[in-house]
């Protein structure tokens, strides 16, 4: 990749990765440790919007807890092309994301998205082994 600055969503992935985040940014109630300024039940909705979907089923079905609609595919699919990558990290944990990443990368429209997860979940693996 070269000299060139990652990043997903906005999201500088070196300071990400690194761990590099401002402690004062944390929201206590965030599973993964990143803060965002929406609940999880917002940000489910935000998800959403357009469909007759509760958020407390659209979460099991991300987290892999229900069968039936939505599908735990649809609902990451759908998570990954409209959150920001923090927002999506705030509801779906990053080792649940590298599982299933690539389940589904060849269902994420954005190439840009694609590419950014791409190197996020490679990151995450090396971490993860060492």
């Amino acid at each position: 990749m070269g000299d060139k600055q990652l990043s997903v969503f906005g999201a500088d992935l070196g300071v990400l990765l690194k761990g590099d985040i401002d402690v004062s940014l944390i929201d206590s109630t965030s599973a993964n440790g990143y803060s965002t300024d929406m609940t999880r039940e917002e940000l489910l909705k935000k998800t959403v919007w357009d469909y007759d979907i509760s958020a407390d089923d659209l979460y099991n079905a991300l987290t892999g807890k229900t069968s039936g609609w939505p599908t735990h595919e649809w609902a990451l699919i759908r998570a990954i092309e409209r959150l920001s990558y923090y927002e999506l990290l705030s509801i779906v944990p990053l080792p649940l994301l590298a599982e299933e990443w690539p389940k589904v990368r060849e269902r994420i429209h954005i190439r840009a998205i694609r590419e950014g997860l791409d190197y996020a979940v490679r990151k995450y693996a090396l971490s993860a082994a060492k």
